[in-house]
């Protein structure tokens, strides 16, 4: 029996609105928005994000990416980041926030979470993300394609492959896919620590009573 890791969700109750969301992280109130979230490194895909944008035939969204480059790493990286968004004009649609003590208030934020990294087992900002009742645009590698139950819980890309990404942003767009909260919500609730608790125990006692 597979029993996943559990997380404590309950930090993802009582969540403000997009719009006052969208206040505290000083972004754009009407703007269509892709958040990613993660250090800045190679490793977590904002690059890839970028290109993708830099790719899509669509230009009405806007990317948050929430972070900070790696303590005395990550600066090459981080400037790569800069000099894309300089040089392909995208200073307006780009938003960079550091990291922040309630990441549910970036979940909330934003409009679709995007999951760039190359194959993630457990990915817990997915889970985080639909806990917020946003959907997830992830890498279809890893874990991630499970959590997201057949892309119940959002859409997949090809991973590492930023061409497929502006595809499938450009097709969120001209075709409006949107996912209900609340059945994402309980995708995440799934994973809940407390549930995951319980189906350990009866797993134990089950193995104990066969025994």
């Amino acid at each position: 029996v597979l029993i996943p890791s559990g997380l404590d969700l309950q930090q993802f109750k009582n969540l403000p609105s997009k719009t006052v969301a969208r206040d505290q992280l000083e972004t754009p109130e009407n703007a269509l928005t892709f958040g990613l979230l993660g250090r800045f490194d190679l490793q977590k895909g904002q690059l890839l994000l970028l290109e993708a944008m830099r790719l899509a035939e669509n230009k009405h969204f806007h990317v948050v990416l929430l972070g900070e480059p790696t303590m005395g790493e990550g600066l090459d990286y981080f400037e790569k980041m800069k000099r894309l968004i300089q040089e392909n004009n995208l200073e307006h649609r780009v938003h960079i926030r550091p990291f922040m003590k309630s990441p549910e208030i970036f979940y909330k934020a934003m409009d679709w979470f995007v999951m760039a990294t190359k194959a993630e087992t457990f990915g817990m900002v997915t889970i985080e993300s639909l806990a917020c009742g946003t959907p997830v645009l992830g890498s279809d590698a890893g874990g991630t394609p499970e959590i997201l139950e057949n892309q119940t819980g959002g859409l997949l890309f090809e991973s590492l492959n930023a061409t497929d990404l502006a595809a499938k942003i450009d097709r969120i767009i001209s075709e409006k896919i949107a996912f209900e909260p609340n059945s994402l919500k309980e995708i995440a609730a799934k994973y809940d620590h407390k549930r995951i608790c319980e189906q350990a125990e009866n797993h134990l006692k089950l193995t104990q009573n066969n025994d």
